[in-house]
C-alpha cells in the first residue's frame, strides 16, 4: 500500500468512527482530529483524498449530515451497521473505494438562482410602482390647495 492509500484508509475509519461515536460534531472539528492524529500541515494531502469535505458547505455540517447528504450509499450501510460489528465495518471500508462525494445538486441551484432573480424583479417593479405612485400624488390637481382656490 502507497502513503496516499493508508491515509485515505485512516480516514475512511476515522469517517465511520465519527458517524459512530460523536454525529452531531462538526465536519470541521473531524478534519483537525485527523489532521492531530496524522501529522498533517498542508491541504494537499487532502485534497488529494476522496470522501473529504471540499465545498464550504460540506464544512459547516456535521459528520452524519455530510455522510447522509454527500454519500448517500455509505451512509445505508452505516444505518444498517452496528457499532460493535467489526466485521461488516470491515466489508465497508473495502467497499468504500469507489465512493465519491457528490458535490453540488445542479437543479437546486437553478432554482436558487432563478428564485433570486425573480425576487430582485419584483423589487424594480415594486420600486417603479412606488416612483410612479409618488409623482401621480405629486402632480394631481384635487389635491394641491393652490390650484384650486
Amino acid at each position: 500500500m502507497t502513503a496516499t492509500s493508508e491515509l485515505q484508509r485512516s480516514w475512511d475509519e476515522a469517517l465511520i468512527d465519527s458517524w459512530f461515536d460523536s454525529p452531531d460534531e462538526s465536519m470541521v472539528k473531524a478534519v483537525v482530529v485527523f489532521r492531530g492524529k496524522h501529522n498533517l500541515v498542508e491541504d494537499d494531502a487532502l485534497s488529494a483524498m476522496h470522501r473529504v469535505p471540499n465545498a464550504y458547505t460540506h464544512w459547516k455540517c456535521s459528520v452524519r449530515r455530510f455522510v447522509c447528504g454527500y454519500i448517500p450509499k455509505l451512509a445505508g450501510w452505516l444505518w444498517e451497521t452496528k457499532k460493535e460489528q467489526a466485521d461488516r465495518r470491515a466489508k465497508i471500508l473495502l467497499a468504500m473505494r469507489g465512493l465519491k462525494v457528490t458535490s453540488k445538486d445542479y437543479k437546486a441551484v437553478a432554482e436558487s438562482a432563478e428564485r433570486y432573480k425573480s425576487m430582485q424583479k419584483y423589487k424594480r417593479h415594486r420600486q417603479s410602482v412606488a416612483l410612479s405612485q409618488r409623482a401621480w400624488e405629486a402632480n394631481r390637481r384635487s389635491g394641491q390647495w393652490n390650484v384650486c382656490k
